[in-house]
């Protein structure tokens, strides 16, 4: 009997048990469910998150194109309808009133508020990171806490339902790798495509200056060949002008050959460069140019070789894109001075016109890519707005520094380039 009722007893308690093990069960399963719906709000708010941000850098390229553009109308209008939608998807007070700060500074007269627009998107994207940085972190935690619950149940429903929630916990595992894998692809396809962006961008800028300064040596080409038509019969001029065209078609061929070879990453070479015989030679190639307007090229040049360490494809670049600058914006019979001196250790290459020269508003932006500044060609020239932007390229390629100088004529523009000395 007593046998009897301990088997009893030992029923009862293995239904107790079991009957307590189900219930356990079933609050683990309702504390993971919970886990796993708060984890789930918390990487919606990530996913937004994410797309604030991708607006924000939308955003932020529409900014920085119109600080640098002109006109700015294009850029205004894109920045203003990105500022817009943005402000709706964002629930936060203070970022909605930094982009309407930005809407105010876009669209204010005051230079200086368009220059603040740059400090007040750093600001607004400074924040959106820490928020994102934080929603990141909650749902780090979040998923945390959902694998530990997880973890109590698969134990608890092992021991009731071990063929089911093996099953079920193969499948989460399996739906989390996906997830990862899928995340991971994501980060690696935005990031191969911001470095095409950046490339495609950068070939066109290479692209856009070589055929730029393909320009100057057509010039010549066609100013020499006008001079052969004129000398042609009148003996001696005509072989000089046939060398100078082969030279300069020489120089063409040289530059189009640096575009081919710009998916190459190909490093330009230096060696030995007299920088006297490079500024006698451009002038020469120039000259018909300056002849087409009545001006002259007055050369101030040292009497012994200027010894660079340098490339002479991209300094004969340089000099052919100050020299028709100062052609470009001088006067019909105006004046053009090419200098060479020596200054502390270094050669000082100066080039000064008699055109209108620098404003106070052109100094700043002179060496950037695509500004056109207030003075205009006095002929029937065009103006790309990357000239100078090469010159600089070119001056720093070879360690060296280049300014707007002080003309000596007391008017008209004066660029100085300093380039080290070798021996």
């Amino acid at each position: 009997m007593r046998l009897q009722d301990l088997k009893v007893k030992i029923r009862r308690s293995f239904v107790v048990l079991a009957i307590a093990g189900i219930l356990l069960n079933f609050i683990f399963d309702l504390y993971a469910y919970k886990n796993n719906r708060v984890s789930d709000k918390t990487g919606e708010e990530v996913t937004q998150a994410y797309e604030e941000m991708l607006h924000l850098q939308r955003l932020d390229r529409w900014v920085q194109v119109f600080l640098v553009s002109t006109p700015k109308t294009a850029a205004l209008d894109g920045a203003l309808q990105e500022i817009a939608f943005t402000s709706a998807m964002i629930h936060d007070p203070g970022r909605k009133e930094l982009l309407r700060k930005l809407s105010t500074q876009l669209t204010a007269p005051n230079a200086s508020k368009e220059k603040s627009a740059a400090t007040t998107m750093s600001e607004i994207l400074k924040g959106e990171s820490k928020e994102l940085e934080e929603k990141l972190r909650r749902d780090i935690e979040k998923n945390h806490d959902v694998d530990r619950s997880l973890y109590r149940a698969v134990i608890l429903d092992s021991l009731l339902f071990s063929v089911l929630l093996a099953f079920f916990f193969l499948e989460m595992r399996s739906n989390k790798e996906i997830e990862q894998n899928l995340t991971l692809s994501m980060n690696i396809l935005k990031e191969a495509n911001r470095a095409l962006k950046e490339e495609q961008l950068k070939r066109l800028i290479t692209m856009r200056t070589t055929v730029h300064d393909l320009k100057n040596p057509l010039g010549s080409i066609q100013g020499f060949a006008e001079l052969i038509s004129e000398q042609m019969g009148k003996g001696g001029s005509v072989q000089k002008f046939s060398e100078t065209i082969k030279k300069i078609s020489q120089n063409s061929l040289e530059l189009v050959d640096s575009l081919l070879a710009i998916p190459s990453e190909s490093v330009v070479e230096m060696s030995l460069v007299d920088l006297t015989e490079l500024l006698i030679e451009t002038c020469q190639q120039t000259e018909p140019m300056a002849q087409a307007k009545g001006q002259s090229l007055i050369r101030e040049l040292l009497p012994e070789k200027s010894m660079v360490q340098g490339n002479s494809v991209k300094l004969r670049e340089l000099i052919a894109n100050l020299l028709s600058n100062a052609i470009k914006y001088s006067p019909q019979k105006g004046k053009i001075w090419v200098r060479c001196l020596k200054s502390n250790g270094d050669y000082l290459v100066e080039i000064e016109d008699q055109g209108p020269g620098f404003r106070d508003e052109d100094r700043p932006k002179a060496f950037q890519y695509g500004q056109r500044l207030s003075a205009r060609p006095t002929g029937s020239e065009t103006s790309t707005g990357i000239g100078l932007f090469t010159a600089k390229q070119i001056v720093e390629l070879h360690h060296g520094r280049i300014e707007i100088g002080q003309a000596r004529a007391g008017s008209g523009a004066c660029l100085r380039f300093y380039l080290s000395q070798k021996t």
